[in-house]
């Protein structure tokens, strides 16, 4: 009979390893791994089990109102005060939609508050979302913003050209009515001492000017986008027209007695003035 081991002899590492146990059916026998314990599963609907809120912010620091929400409805219903509906601020909301967003005003400084996290709702928190999405919209409202005053430079721009446009076409048709009032008073003047117009000839004659109507000056006779003070047979832009009849009027055999003096406005509407005899 072989020797045992003594229970504390130390064991030869050259000594074969003693074999697995096995099954009767011959398959090894694998002991389980220690301390393995299953996994608890909470069980919803029990007492002590919170479920989850899905959509709403897992941040404690944070709103339950959406920071994205609050951006897209501030962009597209400002103007009416959604914005700050959704947040909870209703009197001032009212306000916002009674003004029609304080003419434009108000709802470009809620959108930038907004996306810049300084309007919050009533709980004093940030937006759900802020953190996560602050940069984009940021450079979103910045670049709408650049957009908006762009154009409404541009509007406010043709406004002023169009209103100065208008301002100054009005002021030289004043000039011309003046004008061919003070050319009328002239020939009527004329006309009691000589009992005749003078001829279109005569009229366009500086000399004839001089003797006869000292009272007046060559830019009287001169429309003033004209370029000189001719006058014209027939009425055209930037000119002062003198049409006398009968038709060849001018030397003793045939006075003239009757005229009229005319323009064309800066509407392309004709102006005239004729003879009182």
């Amino acid at each position: 009979m072989p020797d045992e081991p003594l229970p504390n002899a130390p064991v030869n590492p050259e000594s074969p390893t003693p074999p697995a146990p096995q099954a009767a059916n011959g398959q090894p026998i694998y002991a389980a791994p220690p301390n393995l314990q299953p996994i608890p599963q909470p069980v919803y609907g029990q007492p002590g089990t919170v479920p989850p809120t899905y959509g709403q912010p897992t941040n404690p620091d944070e709103s339950s109102k959406g920071y994205v929400i609050t951006w897209v409805l501030s962009y597209f219903l400002g103007g009416l005060g959604v914005d700050r509906f959704y947040l909870g601020r209703i009197p001032t909301g009212v306000v916002k939609l009674l003004t029609g967003g304080g003419l434009g005003v108000w709802s470009l400084i809620d959108l930038f508050l907004i996306a810049f996290g300084k309007l919050k709702s009533t709980d004093g928190k940030y937006l759900a979302g802020y953190q996560a999405n602050n940069k984009i919209i940021k450079i979103i409202t910045v670049v709408l913003g650049v957009l908006g005053l762009l154009v409404t430079a541009g509007i406010v721009l043709a406004l002023v050209v169009t209103t100065y446009n208008g301002i100054q076409q009005k002021s030289l048709d004043t000039e011309r009515t003046v004008d061919l009032k003070a050319i009328q008073a002239q020939l009527e003047g004329y006309h009691a001492q000589n009992g005749y117009y003078p001829s279109f000839t005569d009229l366009n004659s500086p000399q004839f000017r001089t003797a006869n109507f000292a009272g007046l000056d060559d830019q009287t006779f001169k429309d003033p986008r004209g370029i000189d003070s001719t006058l014209v047979p027939v009425p055209i832009p930037h000119a002062y027209s003198y049409v006398v009849s009968p038709e060849g009027c001018g030397d003793a055999s045939l006075r003239c007695t009757s005229y009229s003096l005319g323009t064309i406005e800066s509407n392309g509407t004709d102006y005239e003035v004729s003879s009182l005899h």
